[in-house]
């Protein structure tokens, strides 16, 4: 585990919050391995101790907390400006620090707040105002000379309230590389929920949702340190990390969005803390309820392994259809005056065990025949590569049980997670053609870690247009476009499976 440091910047007799050191203002002392400096001395080889406790402030203010109701002045009017220090260890540190204060006696926010630890700015004259008067950063930083060293340079009457230091030991950390909700943005949406990309330096390491919790991800509002109750997850990639809350934030609210180092990847690598800031406006992002009402019944509730996928009526409007992520397809009757499901059925063949069943469409021209796209299971992971497929189900009736099924196209890309062959269509027509959406095999287009660094194939990430009137061999036509001796080619000229390039027609909605 990790070393942590948390210090509390307070006045000497003010409460001090659980699992906190406290600092008072005073000067550095060796025999106590922390405290403070004048700021003009850290040009030099020896740094000057200095007493700044006088400068130590408790607001004793109702309803904020109380790491932010202290402080001490880093630049007290006509005093000598300090910087402060901690012994550590020579290494790579993540530091979390917080600024800010209530106005002054005219009302007004008379501070630019500006921190830099080890020379790296943290905070860059922050100001503060109504809706947010605090300000918290984090930042890596390396200790080379035995010191940690904070300092105020650049700021005028910098307020530090308290610092969080970790560890981050040698090795590869995963980390957030970008958040959805800018630092200190306004207006965020009340239902806004927080994601952040993360950068995972482990092929094919995710991020470890057993370690996402409310615990080790934290959403809460700044002034008082109140936990929104939400749900942590992540991307079916494992490369995102998502706040969800369980209800609306508070309106024109600053909230404080915190990733400790107790989450972790998939390789065990612990990330490396991550904190930003934001405010929220007054609005929801979508609008109010059109009149409309529901009512809620639960007709089928799948195990883990088994959640539905897709779902399709059948085309006399009898029937619903359901696809599972564990190789079954479902049924039921549509009651016609109730609109109630009855009669549930399964159709589970040996052939589509464990199977990602995604795309269900019925052929137009026959609705007897329903088509389906399914891949290799989700877990474990990587899947095999070239093992999407499309196939034919001949429905025999009132027994669904008896339904045939035929493979049509195999060998299709197949990414090392959830991107899969997905949903299928028919387009219009007596000779209408098929079209499904096949998925990248990475994030963003080139090989990445999360997706173990699996190259794109030629039918990834496109729109593809097969022909379902064409008499495929037993197995199904081979769509692998690299590996084998005969590589298929999506240009021939009554190629199966070709790549879609009628952006037009579909803009157009015609598929024709």
């Amino acid at each position: 585990m990790a070393a942590q440091f948390k210090i509390n910047f307070q006045p000497l007799t003010a409460t001090l919050p659980t699992g906190y050191l406290k600092d008072s203002g005073e000067k550095y002392s060796t025999a106590r391995g922390y405290g403070w400096v004048t700021q003009a001395s850290l040009s030099s080889a020896t740094h000057t101790p200095l007493d700044i406790s006088d400068n130590a402030r408790e607001r004793n203010r109702t309803g904020v907390d109380q790491r932010l109701d202290t402080l001490l002045h880093m630049q007290f009017p006509n005093t000598a400006a300090a910087a402060w220090e901690y012994a550590l260890p020579n290494g790579t540190y993540s530091v979390s620090v917080s600024v800010g204060d209530q106005p002054n006696g005219s009302g007004r926010y008379d501070s630019n707040h500006s921190i830099r630890i080890e020379n790296v700015t943290a905070i860059n004259r922050f100001q503060g105002n109504a809706k947010q008067e605090y300000q918290l950063a984090t930042t890596k930083v390396n200790v080379s000379d035995g010191r940690l060293t904070v300092d105020a340079i650049g700021g005028t009457n910098t307020k530090i309230n308290y610092l969080e230091i970790v560890n981050i030991p040698p090795g590869k950390h995963p980390s957030v590389s970008s958040s959805a909700i800018a630092k200190d943005s306004t207006g965020v949406y009340l239902n806004a929920a927080v994601n952040v990309d993360v950068s995972l330096p482990t092929a094919g390491a995710g991020v470890n949702s057993a370690t996402l919790n409310t615990t080790n991800v934290k959403l809460y509002r700044t002034r008082d340190n109140k936990l929104v109750p939400g749900i942590v997850g992540t991307s079916g990639g494992n490369d995102t990390i998502v706040y969800q809350p369980g209800g609306r934030l508070e309106p024109n609210t600053n909230y404080t969005f915190r990733i400790t180092n107790a989450v972790k990847d998939e390789s065990g690598a612990t990330f490396i803390p991550y904190s930003t800031t934001f405010n929220t406006g007054t609005n929801v992002s979508v609008g109010g309820s059109s009149g409309v009402k529901f009512t809620k019944s639960v007709e089928y509730t799948g195990a883990n392994a088994d959640p539905i996928s897709s779902l399709v009526i059948s085309p006399d409007g009898n029937k619903l259809y359901a696809a599972t992520l564990d190789g079954k397809l479902r049924r039921w009757n549509i009651e016609a005056n109730t609109g109630n499901l009855t009669n549930a059925e399964v159709f589970a063949p040996t052939v589509l065990r464990s199977r990602a069943i995604i795309g269900l469409a019925f052929d137009p021209n026959n609705a007897n025949n329903l088509w389906i796209s399914h891949n290799n299971p989700l877990f474990p992971q990587p899947a095999t590569d070239f093992s999407g497929k499309i196939s034919k189900l001949t429905l025999n009736g009132t027994n669904f049980s008896n339904t045939g099924i035929q493979d049509y196209v195999v060998g299709l890309p197949r990414s090392a997670k959830d991107h899969l062959s997905n949903s299928l269509v028919f387009g219009r027509g007596t000779n209408a053609k098929l079209y499904m959406t096949q998925g990248s095999n990475s994030a963003m287009g080139a090989p990445d870690n999360a997706w173990a660094n699996r190259p794109e194939r030629l039918l990834n990430a496109a729109v593809l247009e097969i022909d379902p009137r064409q008499n495929a061999p037993v197995g199904g036509f081979n769509v692998q476009t690299e590996g084998r001796v005969n590589n298929y080619n999506p240009f021939a000229t009554n190629a199966p499976v070709k790549i879609c390039y009628r952006c037009p027609q579909c803009l157009r909605f015609s598929l024709a």
